[in-house]
């Protein structure tokens, strides 16, 4: 990690992104655009760590950093770096896969160049360095677009999403359902804990479903105003239902809960930006195999 520290070391300008003091909750990331004194090139970032690439011939001058938050609410600090490190790279397989129609939407995700994993050296922070991609946020502007632009930006978000569909699952995730990814000493993607959740991952989708059903009463029962929904016998029918109701429902309803896939768990406006004659995806985040 030495030349990587060194290059971001050499900075002459930081400045955080979408960041506000005063902001009611805590973020999930500290997100920051880093200028640099000199471009990094692949002599900084040589692409050897699993699941990162290097910078295009010439170097980079500006470089993302993102921190996740140990204080975020309500995410698993275990994995999460390597989990957004592993989809990132396993998304931008599946736009490379459809030669035709989105291997060219491949360069809207971001290159991933250096990544390491929350711990005890870096204060509980994981960090990841990535490219950056200038534009506007596609929420901000959308609404201004004439139809034909909007025509298109929903066309290319739609072949973006089909890519995130088509990611190439490694062997090691099958029979592991609804967990999120990590990444092994020996650079190997497999499966691990949901960001979103203590648990997981689960032997199929029901399993899944009844653990965070599961998660939900418990906060219920911490809750003095629901109280656990106790009050006229709810609790009991709720209860019924998780422990036997949902296998059936599924059945009943021809769900494959074996099926695999990566999703993103956020896909919305807020996590493109847009440029002249595109969009960009600048955040391909809380991606799990469903």
């Amino acid at each position: 990690m030495a030349d990587e520290i060194c290059c971001i070391r050499q900075a002459t300008e930081i400045s955080p992104i979408d960041y506000q003091e005063s902001f009611p909750f805590p973020y999930n990331n500290f997100i920051y655009r880093i200028s640099l004194a000199h471009p990094a090139t692949a002599s900084h970032f040589p692409g050897v760590q699993s699941c990162t690439g290097s910078p295009a011939d010439g170097g980079v001058s500006t470089v993302v950093i993102r921190l996740s938050n140990p204080n975020a609410e309500g995410l698993s600090q275990v994995n999460r770096t390597e989990n957004e490190v592993a989809a990132i790279h396993l998304t931008r397989l599946g736009l490379q896969s459809d030669e035709t129609r989105t291997a060219k939407l491949s360069d809207v995700v971001p290159v991933v160049y250096a990544w390491h994993p929350a711990g005890e050296d870096t204060g509980g922070f994981g960090w990841l360095v990535m490219d950056f991609k200038p534009g506007v946020a596609l929420s901000e502007v959308f609404s201004e677009l004439s139809d034909e632009r909007k025509r298109d930006v929903i066309g290319q978000l739609a072949d973006l999403f089909a890519g995130v569909q088509r990611a190439p699952l490694p062997d090691a995730l099958k029979g592991h359902y609804g967990g999120g990814l990590t990444i092994t000493s020996a650079g190997e993607i497999v499966s691990g804990r949901a960001t979103t959740s203590t648990d997981g991952p689960w032997s199929d989708l029901a399993a899944l479903w009844k653990s965070k059903l599961a998660a939900q009463l418990k906060t219920a029962d911490e809750s003095d105003l629901l109280r656990g929904w106790q009050e006229g016998g709810l609790r009991e029918a709720i209860d019924e239902f998780v422990c036997a109701g949902i296998d059936g429902l599924f059945e009943k309803a021809g769900v494959d809960v074996y099926a695999q896939g990566l999703i993103h768990g956020d896909f919305s406006m807020f996590c493109f930006v847009l440029r002249l004659f595109s969009f960009v995806c600048v955040c391909v985040c809380v991606c799990v195999p469903g």
